[in-house]
């Protein structure tokens, strides 16, 4: 008769016991035991023993601390020192093509060389101290309006306390209704051009002759003229204002300090320095502390295909699986008959078996 699969159930009740139970009595697990340690809050940790290492020397086999796990492309541990430190670094930057108003961005280099390709030197501004003190000095000599002004004023007041002569052109002397403060004007001559006239005024009783000329008065300026152009007369504020206005078109130096010197870019060039330099995306320059945490990170990993005696790489989950497929697995396992007569010291098939691993 052939032998036939027959089930049977176990229930194993590994070694165990409290945190404090192992580590008191700290005692050598054998080679391959499997021994369950019991935490304050109810879980559980597992050890296997290696047959000569004592249990508070024993690594866990399950953890719940990240530096005993291993990482992967995708999942890295880091440390507050490494998030402190990129938490301080620079957010991503924008960078303005030109100058621009208003804005808190940097600008690039090469918008900066082009708005000061459109500016002039120092030596391009013409220096107008000599022609603004010559012109302030020869406008000593001149009255300024508010001065012209007062002269005006008292020269009015003057000429209005003179009698007023009234002016008549006569063809005759009169000899009645005669006016004390009329100049008569006599014409001398019917034939002449000119104008030509004898002046004559009465005085106590009886005419009296100023003289003959002739009233051509278009070489003297009229009083409104000359009011007129006193008024165009510039005072001193207002030829600096003017000056000003002229001169409000070119850069000031102090509107130039801020911007680099093309000899100054040149020098950059030349510093040899990498601080100096620009950098792409091909060429990148690294710090001392960048330097130190990349060479403080794990050497690359050499993974085992396949479970490998003496081996301390860690093996690929593919050749785990491969090693697992050619274990038995438990409905595989063929019960051997004990040949024994049935009784109730014997395990049937079909029973259920507790097993113990006992205490500390």
């Amino acid at each position: 008769m052939e032998n036939e699969n027959k089930t049977f159930f176990a229930t194993l009740i590994v070694r165990g016991g409290t945190t404090a139970e192992w580590e008191g009595k700290n005692p050598v697990p054998a080679l391959r035991e499997l021994c369950a340690e019991q935490k304050a809050d109810g879980s559980f940790d597992l050890k296997i023993g290696d047959g000569v290492t004592a249990w508070n020397d024993l690594p866990y086999v399950s953890t719940r601390e990240l530096a005993d796990l291993i990482d992967d492309a995708q999942h890295r541990t880091v440390t507050d020192a490494e998030k402190a430190a990129w938490n301080a670094k620079q957010n991503a930057l924008t960078f303005d093509d030109a100058p621009t108003a208003d804005s808190d961005n940097p600008v690039k280099s090469g918008g900066i060389f082009v708005v000061l390709a459109g500016k002039a030197d120092k030596s391009e501004i013409p220096d107008v101290s000599a022609f603004i003190t010559k012109t302030v000095d020869d406008l000593v000599n001149y009255y300024g309006k508010a001065e012209i002004d007062g002269k005006v004023a008292n020269l009015n007041a003057a000429i209005s306390a003179i009698p007023k002569f009234a002016i008549k052109v006569v063809n005759a002397l009169p000899s009645d209704d005669i006016s004390t403060t009329t100049v008569y004007l006599l014409k001398t001559s019917t034939t002449e051009s000119g104008n030509l006239y004898t002046e004559y005024i009465y005085v106590d009783g009886t005419w009296e002759a100023l003289g003959t000329q002739t009233l051509d008065l278009t070489a003297y300026a009229t009083k409104d003229y000359v009011t007129d152009a006193i008024a165009n007369l510039l005072t001193s504020e207002q030829i600096t204002a003017i000056i000003n206005d002229a001169l409000a078109s070119y850069a000031k130096l102090s509107d130039l300090a801020a911007y680099v010197k093309t000899a100054d870019v040149a020098a950059i060039a030349l510093s040899g320095n990498l601080l100096d330099a620009t950098q792409d995306e091909t060429h990148r320059t690294v710090t001392d502390a960048d330097k130190a945490k990349w060479n403080s990170k794990q050497d690359a990993l050499t993974f085992d295909t396949t479970p490998t005696s003496g081996s301390t790489n860690p093996v690929t989950s593919g050749g785990v699986a491969s090693a697992l497929a050619g274990k038995a697995s438990k409905n595989e396992i063929v019960t051997a008959s004990t040949g024994l007569s049935d009784s109730a010291d014997l395990v049937r098939v079909g029973d259920t078996v507790t097993i113990i691993g006992g205490g500390v």
